[in-house]
C-alpha cells in the first residue's frame, strides 16, 4: 500500500506542477513540541521532513526520548497547497475539504483532520473567525486565511492548509495487558517469566513460546529483552540465558562460590533419581560428555551436572576430540567416600542382556 501511494503521489505532483499548483507537506509536531507557523521552509529533507532549525532539533530529541524510555508519540503532519484554482470542489456530497479528509483518514494511524484554522475555530466569534477580503492589484486578497483556502466545500483561490494527526505507534516496550479466552486480564511478559522458571533447565525455544502465548515473533522478542534487561540489575542473582537454541532462567556467576558452601555444608543424603542416574552413567562410562549422557536417559542434564559439579561428586576431566570438542567428566574420590567404595572396580557388573533369536522354546511350540 505506502509503496503505490508514493510512487501515486510522485506522478500526481508531476502532473500538478503543468497546471502551476505546487504541494509541500512537513513534520510539525511531535508530542508536545509543536514548530511555530512562521518556520515554514520548504524543501524538508529526511529523516523527519520537518521544518529546519531549532524545530527539528527538538522533535529529534522528543523521539528519542521516547524511544529510551520504550515508550512512542504522536506528531502532526502539516500540507499546503498553492496555485489551486477558485471553484474546485462541490458545496453537498464533494466537498473539497472533505475529499481532503477522506484521503487522509485513508492513511494508517490517523486520527485526526483539520483544514485552516480547524478544532481552533470552534473557541472563536464569527468575527474573528472570518477572512477579511481586500483588493490587490485588481484581484481579491485575503488578509487571513482561517478557511484553509476552502469556503463552503469550495476552493476560494487561497493557499489550501491542512493538518492530519497520527496517534502513537501501539508497538511500545512497556507491559501491555491482555485478556485471556476467559476474559481475565493477563500480563503475557508475566506468563513467558513463568513459563521459563517451570520448565527449568529445559528452556523455551523461540517456536515453543510463539505456539503457547499466540504471539508473533517481534513481540516475543521484545518480552525477552525486557525480561533480560530486568535480570541484568547488578541486585538480583538470576540471569536469562540463551544457548542450545533455547531461553532459560539460570543463576548468575557470582552465585557460584555460595552455592558451593551450601551444598558443601549441608549436603543432602538422598539424591533425586535423576542425579542418581546421571552418576551411574558416568561412573559406568567415564571419561562420558553430556551429550553421551543425555543420549542414554533420553532429556537434557545441564542443570544435573552443574548439581553434582557443585556438590563435588563430578569434576571435569579435559575435552573430547569430537566435533566441538565437548567436556568430559569423571566421578570424584569425594563420590566413592559417599558410597563407601575404594575405587570404581567394586561396583557392581552390569547385567549383559542378549538378544534372543526365537519368540518361543520348541517346547512351547
Amino acid at each position: 500500500e505506502t509503496i503505490a501511494r508514493v510512487i501515486a503521489g510522485a506522478f500526481a505532483k508531476m502532473a500538478l506542477k503543468h497546471f502551476g499548483v505546487s504541494v509541500n507537506a512537513g513534520l510539525v509536531g511531535v508530542g508536545e513540541v509543536m514548530a511555530e507557523i512562521d518556520t515554514w521552509n520548504p524543501p524538508f529533507l529526511p529523516p523527519l521532513y520537518a521544518p529546519k532549525g531549532i524545530w527539528e532539533e527538538m522533535m529529534r530529541e522528543r523521539i528519542e526520548e521516547a524511544r529510551r524510555e520504550g515508550d512512542s508519540v504522536g506528531s502532526i503532519v502539516e500540507c499546503r497547497i498553492d496555485g489551486v484554482p477558485t471553484g474546485l470542489g462541490e458545496p453537498a456530497f464533494e466537498k473539497l475539504d472533505a475529499v481532503l479528509a477522506h484521503a487522509m483518514f485513508s492513511l494508517g494511524a490517523v486520527k485526526g483532520f483539520e483544514i485552516g484554522s480547524g478544532f481552533s475555530s470552534s473557541s472563536k466569534k464569527g468575527s474573528e473567525n472570518n477572512d477579511k477580503i481586500r483588493m490587490n492589484s485588481d484581484k481579491p486578497l485575503f488578509e487571513t486565511n482561517n478557511a484553509g483556502g476552502i469556503l463552503g466545500g469550495i476552493s476560494n483561490g487561497d493557499r489550501i492548509v491542512f493538518k492530519t494527526y497520527f496517534k502513537p505507534t501501539p508497538s511500545i516496550s512497556f507491559p501491555q495487558e491482555t485478556i485471556s479466552d476467559e476474559k481475565k486480564d493477563i500480563d503475557l511478559k508475566a506468563i513467558l517469566e513463568g513459563l521459563l522458571y517451570v520448565v527449568g533447565e529445559e528452556g523455551l525455544s523461540t517456536e515453543q513460546i510463539l505456539a503457547v502465548l499466540e504471539i508473533d515473533e517481534n513481540e516475543c522478542l521484545r518480552y525477552l529483552d525486557e525480561i533480560k534487561a530486568k535480570y541484568e540489575d547488578i541486585h538480583t542473582g538470576i540471569e536469562l540465558a540463551f544457548y542450545g537454541n533455547k531461553y532459560k532462567l539460570v543463576s548468575k556467576e557470582f552465585v557460584l562460590p555460595y552455592a558451593q558452601k551450601l551444598f558443601h555444608n549441608y549436603k543432602i543424603e538422598t539424591l533425586s533419581p535423576a542425579a542418581l542416574e546421571t552418576l551411574a552413567i558416568v561412573a559406568y562410562k567415564q571419561p562420558v560428555t553430556r551429550a553421551e549422557i543425555e543420549e542414554l536417559r533420553g532429556v537434557g542434564c545441564e542443570v544435573i551436572l552443574r548439581r553434582l559439579l557443585t556438590r563435588g561428586y563430578l569434576k571435569e576431566a579435559g575435552r573430547s576430540t569430537a566435533p566441538g570438542r565437548p567436556i568430559l567428566y569423571e566421578v570424584t574420590d569425594e563420590l566413592l567416600d559417599s558410597f563407601g567404595l575404594s575405587s570404581l572396580a567394586e561396583l557392581p557388573e552390569l547385567p549383559v542382556y542378549q538378544e534372543n533369536t526365537t519368540l518361543f522354546d520348541d517346547q512351547d511350540i
